[in-house]
């Protein structure tokens, strides 16, 4: 059994899961399902498979928190594919679906969503005939309907923990009904399901000054509101369609938040925390205690609020423990709409006190308003629109009224009437839509798109509507008719449409109607960094340099005066430009787009660039020759760690060089020592300001003045970055071209995708097109320069980002302290079974993972020993080593030790086998020296499949020296050390028949043969 919790692609189109690969590279108009509370479509900036930071993007809560109670419950393999959080395409859903062989999938939907699930629905079923189906969301609200149709096996109402468990370990079909969790059963569940790739995607902008990557969390269930439209609260904590039954709210602890949120900042180092509860703030208590856990936590936050419920004292408790900023529902600015339509028992002038107060504490306020109401009169609108005008809301969310199945609105819609609802009413003005974005698009109403200015048109969930004039304009640009877009356009009065026009254009790569419009913007007299941002690459496209000239000093003057909260907004606005320039760049092979990119850059967050930094491109000659070799090299280890790859790969070059009579020099940062003592040929240069604090976007700047200061390059030297981070790119790039002459040769090492380095070291959003853009400029000094990977998988990675081809490696092992050990022993099968655990107290790496596997492995097995040695050791690790403490047998533990040379490899000789239960996740890209270690030593190991680097290097291997986990999980891990304890002479003497083969393949002196090859111009070796 292998159970999949599915958010499925929900892409808009007219051919539905037949998407043409032409319509696949442009398609960006999408739907957002899960952990939305009105599911809707948007055009956003990524394209089907090619994922860009910056949309709203929900964390799918319901499906995560049921996703780790049925692993919990059900003891069997589960996992979440979050699509929507992917961007991937129906060919690549399909595909995950036919390699993983699940037995059940249990998908989320809603109303907007439907007539699109239920045709991906009736496709799987028809690829997979034997897979269970089982139906979740709201949607179940018409549940008896859909089981007519045979569709799916199994449909649960509400919140679906204990329903989905229930149908799958009895093998229920049918309608399963309510069966909500205590708040007990609550506040014992497992945490909710993360994805290692996917933690930092989920994105949602407001209120104003969000830190990302952000994490996105429940502190309740439910709200006893019963506005008329509120999707969750009536369908998914409720079963309350028409509004006249009771609703309920149930409360996580403070134990139960500060754990799981310790948890999730130590594993994903999230930046700020926002609580998209229903309504947060349900009475003082609840938000105190919240309060003291946040202070803790010490993150900013905010939260989904009321403009009640609590006292001043208690925004003021909120404000001090760190929160930042607060969205209000308000829903309208008329207090008989909000009375007896809306049913939110909400004083307005509260409201407005409410915000005022806010703003004098120096929280954002972000007001959320519904539009379209049943029996809202024109003149009430208007009222709405007038309230806005009065307060000082920092952005705004107006959305259309959904219909969604299950709610008191959808209930009016059947019966025409509602006793709680008295002025509620279906009227002719009433348009009836599921989807709030359609439908605050046929409002048509000009008015509500100039209350979003576009800085916070650009964050909400919904876009500001889009009338007439938006869909001449997008009409008129597909056409490519760009003089009637001119004529057009010079007809039209000014209104803030037309600047949500320029953003859509921009965002979806429409560059050259773009610089049309903001032509005829500027013209109006006013100023906006979009129309500078459009009149600089238009300028650049149609030859005109002055033009660009002036429109970036606007552009840099505009950026420089917006305030904290607003400039990363402008930054996530210029991520689709930046795309749209270096593919155009690619495809035309045209590098004075790149260098534009590169003055948006410095325009926009000059703290990137150096002062000092080139403005123009170098010429072509000055790369295009390589001279002589002068046998000097200098390797540049800028964030040179003192243990792992960096100190074996840098005595490696040392070895080498001093075997072909060359000389070398080390160049590595300033961090502490640790007691690790300098050889001579080592000097400290980089980040000597202050190496203990973040220095995040100015590494690049501190990158270009620590080299310039202090190195002396000759252009017949070659340079070595055997780890090249993204962080010091675009520095480097303006390093080498300050130089008098380029070196002979650059040899630039990709370890990591920059989406990987993210995770880990959190760089901000912008971490791929920023990352893009560097290694497009240093392609562009090639021959000069080169790239190396030692992944197939890393190497098509780089391709498809920025064009660029890399060279593949081996896996730089240093394998000569283990040549000097004795030989292995015989293997002895009486002898218990010892399984090694080696490396750092990481989550990627299966950390988290030990404690159940060993109690799972010894409630079957006794003659195991795990061996546990686990460096790097943190605060938010100390409950698992406390679990692992406490386990009384079979288990040797050994904290913060960092073992070297002959110690490390005795180590991993005196083993049976080696645990590599990495997340796929994390290790798709990424290689695991410390496997290949194991293998070349002749041990067998234990590795996580689901696609991984691991899988894919083992599996060609025979005779087999691994067990591979169907999953990563306890459960997988623990089946898998059982496997392997079953036959351990069968993998003991493949890992022995097949260890010299790894170690003549994957040594340091074959990577360094064929890292310091003469340059060449060939760029792949397989």
């Amino acid at each position: 059994m292998k159970i999949l919790f599915a958010n499925p692609p929900w892409w808009v189109s007219n051919t539905p899961l037949q998407l043409s690969s032409a319509e696949a590279r442009s398609l960006t108009h999408a739907g957002v399902r899960c952990g939305s509370r009105w599911p809707f479509t948007l055009h956003g900036q990524s394209t089907p498979d090619h994922f860009r930071f910056g949309d709203y993007l929900p964390y799918p809560f319901f499906l995560g928190y049921a996703a780790t109670y049925a692993r919990k419950h059900l003891g069997v393999p589960v996992l979440l594919r979050d699509s929507i959080a992917l961007r991937e395409s129906y060919h690549s859903f399909f595909q995950y679906l036919q390699q993983q062989h699940f037995s059940h999938l249990v998908i989320e939907s809603a109303t907007p969503s439907w007539p699109h699930d239920q045709l991906l629905l009736q496709e799987i079923k028809r690829r997979h005939p034997d897979l269970r189906l089982l139906l979740t969301g709201p949607i179940a609200s018409k549940g008896e309907e859909i089981l007519a149709s045979g569709l799916v096996h199994s449909i649960i109402r509400g919140e679906y923990e204990k329903g989905v468990t229930e149908a799958i370990a009895h093998d229920k079909e049918g309608m399963i009904d309510y069966a909500l969790l205590s708040s007990a059963e609550m506040n014992s569940a497992p945490y909710p399901y993360y994805d290692d790739l996917l933690a930092h995607r989920y994105c949602d902008s407001n209120p104003r000054g969000q830190r990302f990557p952000q994490a996105q969390v429940w502190s309740s269930r439910g709200c006893p509101y019963k506005c008329i439209f509120c999707v969750w609260p009536a369908t998914m904590t409720g079963n309350d369609p028409d509004g006249s039954g009771q609703r309920k709210v149930r409360h996580y602890t403070a134990d139960y938040m500060e754990g799981m949120l310790r948890e999730l900042v130590g594993r994903y180092r999230f930046q700020s925390i926002y609580f998209d509860d229903d309504t947060f703030n349900l009475g003082d208590r609840h938000v105190l205690a919240m309060c003291e856990v946040m202070q803790r936590i010490a993150l900013p936050w905010s939260a989904m609020c009321r403009p009640d419920g609590i006292r001043a004292s208690t925004w003021a408790a909120m404000k001090e423990s760190g929160c930042f900023g607060v969205k209000l529902g308000i829903e309208s600015g008329n207090q008989q709409v909000v009375d007896q339509i809306v049913n939110k028992k909400l004083d307005l002038e509260e409201a407005r006190q409410t915000v005022l107060y806010l703003k004098q504490l120096g929280m954002s306020v972000h007001g959320t308003f519904t539009l379209g109401l049943p029996g809202e009169s024109d003149a009430q609108r208007e009222e709405t629109r007038q309230f806005i005008r009065s307060l000082p809301f920092d952005s705004l969310q107006t959305s259309g009224c959904a219909e969604i199945e299950g709610t008191p609105l959808h209930t009016l819609a059947q019966t025409g009437v509602l006793p709680s609802y008295r002025g509620a009413r279906l009227d002719a003005g009433y348009q009836r839509h599921a989807d709030g974005a359609v439908k605050l698009a046929a409002l048509n109403n000009a008015d509500s798109a100039a209350e979003s200015n576009l800085l916070s048109a650009t964050t909400t969930e919904s876009t500001p509507p889009p009338g007439n004039c938006l869909e001449t304009i997008l009409e008129l640009d597909q056409r490519g008719d760009l003089q009637a877009l001119l004529h057009y356009l010079q007809g039209q009065p000014y209104s803030e449409e037309l600047t949500f026009a320029l953003y859509r254009l921009l965002q979806e790569g429409r560059v050259r109607s773009a610089y049309v419009l903001a032509i005829v913007l500027q013209a109006s007299g006013r100023q906006n960094p979009l129309y500078s941002l459009a009149s600089a690459v238009g300028g650049e496209l149609y030859g005109d340099a002055q033009a660009t000239t002036n429109a970036l000093q606007s552009l840099r003057q505009q950026a420089a005066s917006l305030s904290e909260q607003q400039r990363p907004l402008l930054e996530q606005i210029v991520i689709p430009l930046l795309y749209n320039l270096l593919l155009t760049a690619r495809s035309q092979q045209n590098n004075a787009l790149i260098w534009l990119a590169l003055r948006l850059l410095a325009a926009i967050i000059p703290s990137f660039l150096p002062e000092e930094a080139r403005q123009e491109p170098l010429p072509a000659s000055a790369s295009s020759s390589i001279p002589s070799f002068s046998g000097r090299i200098h390797v540049l280890d800028p964030m040179f760690g003192f243990y792992g790859h960096h100190v074996a790969v840098n005595n490696a070059i040392r070895d080498y060089c001093q075997q072909q009579g060359w000389s070398s020099q080390f160049y590595i940062s300033h961090l502490p020592t640790h007691g690790f003592t300098l050889p001579e040929d080592v000097q400290s240069l980089f980040w000597g300001v202050d190496p203990n604090r973040d220095l995040g976007g100015e590494r690049n700047r501190l990158f270009f003045n620590d080299a310039r200061h202090g190195l002396t390059i000759h252009a017949t030297d070659r340079i070595i970055i055997h780890t090249l981070y993204d962080s010091i790119l675009i520095g480097l790039y303006h390093w080498l071209c300050s130089l008098p002459e380029l070196p002979a040769q650059l040899c630039l090492m990709l370890r990591f995708p920059p989406n990987l380095m993210l995770t880990i070291r959190n760089i901000p959003f912008w971490v791929e097109p920023l990352f893009a853009l560097g290694l497009q400029l240093l392609n562009s000094l090639r021959p000069r320069v080169h790239f190396f990977v030692d992944s197939i998988t890393l190497r098509d990675y780089y391709r498809q980002l920025a064009g660029i081809e890399a060279t593949l490696l081996p896996i730089s092992i240093d394998f000569s302290p283990f040549a000097s050990l004795p030989a292995l022993p015989a293997i002895n099968d009486t002898a218990p079974t010892t399984v090694l655990f080696l490396g750092e107290a990481r989550g990627e790496k299966g950390f988290i993972l030990l404690p159940e596997a060993i109690r799972l492995v010894q409630q079957q097995c006794s003659e195991i020993i795990f061996d546990l040695h686990i460096t790097n050791v943190n605060p938010q690790d100390q409950e698992i080593i406390e679990s692992l403490r406490q386990i009384a047998h079979g288990v040797r533990l050994t904290e913060n030790i960092r073992l070297y040379g002959e110690a490390y490899f005795r180590k991993i000789a005196s083993a049976d086998a080696v645990l590599i239960p990495y997340s796929p996740l994390s290790y798709t890209y990424r290689t695991s020296h410390i496997m290949v270690e194991a293998l070349g030593c002749g041990a067998p190991v234990v590795v996580t499949g689901e696609g991984s680097w691991m899988e894919q290097f083992v599996r060609p291997l025979q005779p087999t020296p691994a067990v591979v986990m169907p999953e990563f999980s306890a459960q997988a891990l623990a089946e898998a050390v059982l496997a392997l304890h079953r036959r351990k002479r069968q993998y003991q003497e493949a890992a022995r028949a097949i260890a010299a083969q790894i170690r003549a393949e994957h040594n340091l002196p074959r990577f360094m043969q064929l890292l310091l090859a003469s340059p060449r111009t060939d760029h792949s070796t397989e």
